[in-house]
Parts: structure tokens; C-alpha cells; sequence
């Protein structure tokens, strides 16, 4: 009976395509961080980024540009080793990179 149930299973259209809505579904994109340059698997705010700038962004795209200032001429590198230093350049360039406030979930 277990033959026969596991057959059923096998050739049976409805299971097969919703596993590859599934396995496609919960694929992930595995590359580099637009803003820091650390390794990301999604798009955060319209942007693939990793944790800390999606957070980053979260906690500081509502106070504006305006509100930080940079100490080196606006002309910081943002790394993943440096990305702390700088709050102004580094939200400068999630905005430049394309991250928006719009795509802020309501909660």
C-alpha cells in the first residue's frame, strides 16, 4: 500500500509545480551589500543590502541628510570596515544607491 500511495505522490502535477513555487519562492540572492560591501541576500528598501544598513537606513532615513554632518568633506569611502565612522555618507549613499522611505513598512 505504501508503494502505491508514494507512486500517486510522485506523478501527481499539483504537488510537483507548488515545490517549485516553494524552492523558487524562498530562493535567495547571495552577493555584495550596494552600500558597505558586505555580503547580502535580499533587497532592503528597494536595495540589496545586508542587516546592518537595512537597519542602518531604518533608524536614520526619517531624520534626513540634514541632520548629520560629515567631518571629511563629504567625501567618505563606505565600507564594511569603515561603515560606522561616517552616519552622514553613509546615508548619503543608501539614498544615492537608491533606497526610499516609501518602501517603509507601516506597522
Amino acid at each position: 500500500m505504501n508503494d502505491k500511495l508514494m507512486e500517486n505522490l510522485s506523478t501527481d502535477p499539483t504537488l510537483e509545480s507548488s515545490s517549485k513555487f516553494f524552492k523558487k519562492r524562498t530562493k535567495s540572492i547571495e552577493s555584495e551589500c550596494k552600500i558597505c560591501g558586505c555580503s547580502a541576500r535580499y533587497s532592503y528598501f528597494g536595495v540589496l543590502s545586508c542587516i546592518s544598513c537595512k537597519m542602518f537606513f531604518k533608524r536614520n532615513a526619517e531624520l534626513g541628510q540634514e541632520s548629520f554632518k560629515c567631518d571629511f568633506d563629504e567625501q567618505c569611502q563606505i565600507n564594511i570596515n569603515n561603515r560606522h565612522i561616517c552616519t552622514s555618507c553613509r546615508l548619503a549613499k543608501c539614498f544615492k544607491c537608491g533606497m526610499k522611505m516609501e518602501n517603509f513598512r507601516l506597522s
